[in-house]
């Protein structure tokens, strides 16, 4: 175990700590969780604080296996890998994202694998301007002989077209609108798949590529690539409705994030991007932003959401909640990066000079600036009490520093010359990534108890 140290460099730090009375930050224990010669990426946390990475072995100069399998490690418990030793899964598992004793994550399957439920995914209506876009460059509107194309069913049709037969005339008949222009069943395409309970189970059907899952107590939302022109789309799985297509147009949707039982997401309306809320619960959709500006990179906790935002060259941040909108950046410029929770939220941004990214901190009432210093904060999360951000303190490599809301006071995690990044927070610890150059390996920080009681704010 390593014992968290305050930084030499940060003498806003040691204002911060005598403004709170205490010379000392809260103490945590920092361990290497993973295997230091391994590749391992994209680590999640639940709220429980289950542990999800993907990992490929075989690095430091030896061939590496380009196959990627989902591990786990529940608190107190070691690290597992759940799909290195099953047959269904090929290729690669990756992007996962946790909530509770679930994963959520992608994954190729095999081709003699069971291949999901049955869905179609529906396509938008052909507009004019599609059909121009068509007729202009029909080779971008063709079938590749890795996608499969099915043809609709007419009536008295049960089966449909045969895999591979076309299904449309091109000359704007009345199926047109029926048919996906370019099919987006693929022969290596990631499945969402979910591990609960030690069983896996395919929520998508096979061919569909899936980007981006995100996992909450609703259930998950995820991508799926519609191929260009197209954009892509945003499903929703839940135990209640099972797969459900949330989108359904000629433009792009992203940065799909579910918290407790609500997604939101940014879509495009042909001019800008727009946030959008849906509840798993209800099954209903809510437009939150319509204006003439993006509105990007949505987050949301207990069915508040904020967002950044451009109404002007640089980005501000805002706050959707009980129906009214409010912008809580005032201060700072360049703002981005907002993660919420508990009714806060916490943010980069620009400093008045212009120079140093800082981070910034809405308690609920006012904002507040934790970071003054003479290098970049960036990449913010907050959860349980903790916030917790990557920064350049050494004027180097990137590390990571946190801060009990409790005391206030910042400490530093990590002081090497290795890369820190990938910073996620849950079950009231903390989880990175650290990139060596020629490995990366998962470290987590558990804070020590507060003696005399608990921290104040978080827990």
């Amino acid at each position: 175990m390593i014992k968290a140290w305050t930084s030499g460099l940060a003498w806003v730090a040691l204002a911060m700590a005598l403004a709170a009375g205490t010379a000392a930050g809260r103490e945590f224990d920092v361990e290497v969780l993973t295997d230091t010669n391994a590749l391992c990426r994209s680590p999640a946390l639940s709220d429980g604080g289950l542990a999800a990475w993907t990992q490929v072995a075989g690095v430091n100069g030896e061939t590496v296996d380009l196959r990627s399998d989902l591990w786990v490690c529940e608190p107190g418990g070691t690290p597992r890998d759940l799909t290195g030793d099953r047959a269904e899964f090929t290729g690669r598992a990756e992007a996962p994202s946790a909530w509770g004793g679930a994963v959520y994550f992608l994954a190729w399957y095999a081709p003699e694998a069971e291949e999901g439920p049955d869905f179609d995914l529906a396509a938008p209506e052909l507009t004019d301007e599609m059909r121009g876009m068509e007729e202009e460059y029909p080779s971008l509107f063709g079938r590749p002989a890795a996608y499969k194309t099915r043809a609709p069913k007419s009536e008295g049709d049960e089966g449909g077209g045969e895999e591979g037969e076309a299904t449309s005339s091109g000359e704007g008949g009345e199926n047109d609108a029926k048919v996906l222009r370019k099919d987006t069943r693929q022969v290596n395409a990631s499945s969402l798949v979910r591990w609960s309970g030690g069983e896996f189970s395919r929520l998508t059907p096979k061919g569909l590529e899936m980007f981006a899952p995100s996992a909450g107590e609703g259930g998950a939302a995820a991508l799926v690539s519609r191929m260009w022109p197209y954009g892509y789309d945003l499903l929703a799985w839940s135990e209640r409705a099972g797969l459900v297509q949330l989108t359904t147009n000629y433009f792009y949707v992203q940065g799909p994030r579910v918290q407790g039982g609500k997604a939101v997401w940014q879509e495009w309306d042909g001019n800008d991007y727009e946030i959008w809320v849906y509840d798993f619960a209800t099954g209903e959709k809510e437009q939150i932003t319509n204006n003439t500006f993006d509105d990007i990179d949505p987050d949301l906790w207990g069915g508040e959401v904020v967002w950044t935002a451009y109404p002007v060259a640089t980005g501000e941040i805002f706050l959707w909640k009980d129906g009214m909108i409010k912008k809580i950046s005032d201060s700072s410029s360049d703002n981005a990066h907002p993660r919420a929770w508990d009714g806060r939220v916490v943010w980069q941004g620009l400093d008045e000079d212009g120079k140093q990214h800082e981070i910034f901190y809405y308690d609920g009432k006012k904002t507040i600036r934790l970071t003054s210093n003479i290098w970049d904060d960036i990449s913010p999360v907050i959860g349980d009490g903790l916030v917790a951000w990557i920064s350049y303190v050494d004027m180097g490599d990137a590390e990571v520093m946190a801060l009990d809301l409790g005391d206030n006071v910042p400490v530093q995690l990590t002081n090497d010359g290795e890369e820190d990044r990938c910073l996620c927070v849950g079950g009231g610890r903390l989880l990175w990534q650290t990139d060596t150059g020629k490995s990366s390996y998962l470290r987590m920080a558990v804070p020590r108890p507060v003696e005399g009681g608990e921290s104040g704010e978080g827990e």
